[in-house]
């Protein structure tokens, strides 16, 4: 698992739809995240968010090895999203 952060710096984050990628809107912690499901060749989950208040533009991924089932993934992200 990897956990990205950076500042957006005022610049717009977007999400392309790509073959094979499952996206969906989703609350943790009072937060909105964009939960992303990627199958095929090399299936890995993905939750991004947007701090608006830092400006922090968050990123959390899994390798195609990963076991965890996307409830538990999310549990994870508790952890990070605030």
């Amino acid at each position: 698992m990897t956990v990205l952060t950076s500042f957006m710096d005022g610049i717009k984050q977007e999400v392309q739809q790509e073959a094979g990628m499952t996206a969906e809107k989703g609350i943790v912690n009072g937060k909105e995240i964009l939960y992303l499901k990627y199958e095929g060749d090399n299936p890995h989950q993905v939750i991004k968010w947007i701090d608006e208040t830092s400006g922090a533009y968050y990123h959390i991924h899994d390798t195609k090895k990963s076991k965890l089932s996307k409830q538990d993934f999310l549990k994870i992200a508790e952890k990070f999203v605030h």
